[in-house]
């Protein structure tokens, strides 16, 4: 099976020659269904009483906003490449690039659900637009000349599959005449 891996910023896309859908399946029964259970619910590593709580790849809401490559990475190098549980093996020197995108791509369909879009397009910090679709996150920009400092926060949270809750919380300080330094949360932010 022929594989290239091509990365352009975040964003990782693998094409492969050859794949089919049955391999992703099979090399998932052969990989990783001994911990994550050939549902994707982790039902095998619970019955095991293995001591970490395995994900459920059934929850859309959990298996739907992350992209590709955070998938890829964390099959290529282990758990510990996304903060998950250090004894969630790397695969990166017994499967291939195609191999592990099949099995990726198998992942994907235990969310059944296809009202819930997928973080592909979900960049870190775009410059010129909101994200593509809801993601659960927050986030701290702050930005300081010699004469004021302004800090937004923002809060994400993905309701459901479509909607989001959004709360941005805008603090400015900015120098008085006098040297002195006021200011506090801000009334007003223009997008």
């Amino acid at each position: 099976m022929l594989a290239r891996l091509l990365v352009i910023g975040s964003l990782v896309l693998v094409a492969s020659r050859g794949a089919r859908a049955e391999d992703g399946r099979e090399l998932y029964a052969a990989n990783c269904a001994s911990c994550h259970g050939d549902d994707g619910r982790g039902g095998a590593a619970r019955e095991a009483g293995y001591p970490v709580a395995m994900p459920d790849f059934t929850d859309c809401s959990f298996g739907t906003p992350e992209a590709n490559s955070d998938w890829l990475a964390t099959a290529h190098l282990g758990g510990y490449a996304r903060g998950f549980d250090r004894r969630m093996p790397a695969f990166d020197q017994v499967l291939d690039d195609g191999q592990l995108l099949a099995i990726v791509n198998h992942l994907r369909t235990f969310c059944s659900d296809d009202r819930w879009p997928r973080g592909e397009l979900n960049l870190p910090r775009p410059f010129l637009t909101e994200k593509a679709f809801p993601e659960d996150e927050a986030v701290m920009s702050t930005t300081a000349t010699r004469r004021d400092i302004t800090t937004v926060f923002t809060y994400e949270r993905r309701l459901g599959a479509r909607y989001q809750l959004e709360v941005v919380a805008p603090v400015s300080y900015a120098q008085q005449a006098g040297g002195s330094w006021a200011g506090g949360i801000a009334t007003s932010r223009s997008r």
